[in-house]
């Protein structure tokens, strides 16, 4: 009998571990995520089917997670621990599942190459995004779309007009990584047509903006080899040591300018600064919003119980009889929803992963990063695995420095 169960164990651990399982899981759960920033958010159907199937993959994950440790003989490092003790108590105390959920990812797919990782979500992402916008566009599914200051704008088949620019953005971002060198002229042309297609239905004009960045990156990275200037400023950041030290610095001073030009805006608004208010107008009022929400909320430690009121899908094109109050800036939705605490390890995070970049030469993978501390400029999802997946490469950079100060200690000791 114990051989029998044993036989049973051994044959689901080796299924649940499996290259394959992991990666219908994660497209499978990018399908789920993608969807529910849709018109389908609001089909009763699809919103139980997609909670049933979220459990199950949360439970695979950590399935996954454990029998990853169990089979390596492996102790949690004290960075999943000190993550999902900090998880848990801003779930218990103000019902956020957030960070518990991204940990699940983060170590529950801590086996599969990264770039494995990267090519399944690009081309989940870009599936779904395509099925969506034609499907809309052919009227299989609602178009909706809002007149707002002579603004006419489209949803394209998602909740809101800014979410398929977000969208082709992240996938803009994946296909930089995952492309590289090889991208081609025809995929490039598609990517501009795409871009000014959607401006032309959504007006998102930030998004526009990103996204036309991205491509001008990936133009740069198909033609660097044919540039002769190119392997010179490649040897002066590669081979420079004082260079390669003020890089250093700047992947630690990154996400604190970035916070620091958040916050100095914010205040310059409240003083009634020309400029200021200016941004806040290409900004779509986010300054406003965030500014009001600092002096409502204060700055939290765990987060605080607040109720977000957004427009999108239903409630924006016929009645919006509520007031608006919602966070389209990451730093500061992060620090409402999971706390400062959260926020400063984050961003410490972010640093290593930016450090991991510059000492492996990986600059496709930094401009991937830095475009996205950008993106979280004016978006709030930085730390949902479905949106930004480089959430992983930070967390997994995190990991090599504890590890590897870990083994500098022991060798000192010794």
């Amino acid at each position: 009998m114990m051989k029998f169960i044993r036989k049973i164990y051994d044959k689901s651990a080796e299924l649940i571990l499996n290259e394959w399982t992991a990666a219908a899981a994660l497209s499978l759960y990018m399908v789920i995520m993608h969807l529910e920033f849709s018109y389908f958010q609001y089909v009763d159907l699809f919103e139980l089917i997609a909670k049933a199937v979220r459990y199950l993959l949360y439970l695979v994950m950590l399935v996954r997670m454990i029998l990853i440790y169990v089979r390596n003989k492996e102790m949690p490092s004290v960075l999943m621990l000190g993550m999902f003790l900090l998880g848990i108590v801003i779930t218990v105390l103000r019902g956020d599942r957030g960070i518990v959920i991204l940990l699940l990812f983060v170590y529950g797919l801590k086996d599969i190459d990264f770039n494995k990782i990267l090519n399944i979500v690009y081309h989940t992402h870009f599936a779904v995004f395509i099925s969506l916008v034609c499907a809309s566009l052919l009227g299989i599914i609602p178009n909706w779309s809002i007149d707002n200051a002579n603004r006419l704008r489209y949803f394209l088949g998602y909740r809101f007009a800014t979410i398929p620019t977000t969208y082709f953005f992240i996938i803009l971002v994946l296909q930089m990584v995952v492309r590289r060198e090889k991208i081609k002229a025809s995929e490039l042309m598609m990517d501009t047509v795409i871009a000014v297609l959607l401006y032309s239905y959504t007006d998102s004009r930030t998004g526009m903006f990103l996204s036309m960045i991205v491509i001008a990156c990936m133009l740069y990275l198909k033609l660097r080899n044919k540039l002769p200037v190119h392997q010179r400023i490649a040897d002066f950041f590669m081979n420079n040591k004082v260079v390669r030290r003020i890089l250093y610095a700047l992947c630690w001073l990154t996400p604190v300018m970035i916070y620091g030009i958040i916050i100095l805006v914010i205040i310059k608004y409240n003083e009634g600064s020309a400029f200021a208010i200016k941004i806040n107008s290409v900004l779509s009022s986010r300054i406003y919003y965030s500014s009001r929400a600092l002096s409502r909320y204060g700055v939290p430690l765990l987060g605080k119980n607040i109720t977000w009121y957004g427009w999108g899908g239903y409630g924006y094109v016929s009645q919006p009889d509520f007031e608006y109050n919602y966070i389209d800036i990451s730093y500061l939705s992060i620090l409402y929803n999971k706390g400062l605490i959260m926020l400063v390890l984050y961003m410490c995070m972010i640093s290593l992963g930016l450090e991991k970049t510059v000492k492996e030469n990986d600059f496709p993978m930094l401009a991937a990063m830095i475009l996205i501390l950008m993106w979280a400029m004016i978006e709030p999802n930085l730390l949902a695995i479905e949106m930004n997946i480089f959430t992983i490469y930070i967390f997994r950079a995190s990991e090599e420095k504890l590890h590897m100060s870990k083994r500098r200690t022991i060798y000192e000791t010794v």
